[in-house]
């Protein structure tokens, strides 16, 4: 609810207030499963983004406990891992096409 606003229900950075660049938001939100940076950001460095804010994205603190922060980074990251396993899959069924031919 709280980051599916701006990053999307699927986290590509295309949320309501983005909307592809219709929506009142003027610029992208991060794409937490699309952009390398983002996939090799440290889970630590994310919470720290999360608590105290980061460029045009305000502190979550007052919103979210510990805890909820925590558990908002284990969703990303799982999201993100998905993501490696399903373009791991579809490069590995390429390959071995590849090897059949």
């Amino acid at each position: 609810m709280n980051c599916g606003i701006c990053h999307g229900s699927k986290l590509d950075g295309n949320g309501p207030l983005y909307k592809g660049g219709e929506g009142p938001f003027p610029s992208a939100p991060k794409n937490f499963v699309g952009d390398a940076n983002m996939i090799a950001m440290p889970e630590g460095q994310m919470f720290y983004s999360a608590t105290y804010g980061k460029n045009k994205m305000g502190s979550y603190a007052s919103q979210l406990n510990t805890h909820q922060r925590w558990m908002v980074i284990a969703y990303i990251k799982s999201k993100q891992a998905e993501g490696k396993s399903s373009a791991g899959a579809a490069a590995g069924g390429a390959d071995s096409t590849a090897a059949k031919k």
